[in-house]
């Protein structure tokens, strides 16, 4: 009897040691953003505990490739019954190695023949910017100096218009009193 004492001390002791976990509430979700509006609450629960983030996905390199290969014997003649599986593995692996470079190589010449593409689209681009700049510019030049021609020609009638547009100012608005309320400024067009 003591030693079905000693089991039973024994395996008391290791559940006084052992820590109880708490049980793990399942929480069902209707959609995705309400699994990560409760992930994100439960990382402001505890924001000691570290967020586990996911690694982006790391390119493979081309496999490797043996530099002396002992089994030259594969299919021929006078090759044991298991010489033709390590050669046909062999085989698969430097297939797989030619794949991988054959891959490669498509997909740099398609991010060379990209960029090319691309610095075409933005050069025409900038020509066709440069080109509408360089008429906008001709443009006010040309109305700058009709206007400078139109004062020179006419120096009284330039002033008078200005006399005339700060009395039709005044006209058009009544005087301000500080009985009437600001009127409100509107964003959009023509509105009041």
């Amino acid at each position: 009897m003591s030693l079905n004492l000693e089991f039973k001390k024994a395996r008391e002791e290791r559940a006084a040691k052992k820590v109880v976990r708490p049980k793990m509430e399942v929480v069902n979700f209707k959609s995705t953003t309400e699994e990560y509006r409760w992930r994100i609450e439960q990382m402001q629960k505890n924001p000691e505990r570290a967020a586990a983030l996911p690694q982006p996905k790391r390119e493979r390199g081309a496999p490797k490739v043996r530099d002396f290969n002992p089994n030259v014997q594969g299919s021929s003649a006078g090759a044991g019954s298991g010489e033709f599986h390590v050669y046909r593995h062999e085989r698969e692996r430097e297939y797989a190695r030619q794949a991988f470079l054959n891959a490669e190589e498509e997909k740099r010449l398609a991010d060379e023949a990209y960029m090319r593409k691309k610095e075409l689209f933005e050069k025409e681009a900038e020509e066709k910017t440069a080109k509408k700049r360089a008429k906008r510019q001709r443009q006010k030049q040309k109305k700058q100096l009709a206007k400078k021609i139109k004062m020179a020609a006419n120096p009284d009638a330039a002033g008078s218009d200005d006399k005339d547009s700060e009395g039709s100012k005044k006209r058009q608005r009544p005087d301000d009193d500080d009985d009437e309320e600001p009127e409100e400024q509107h964003f959009v067009v023509g509105g009041k």
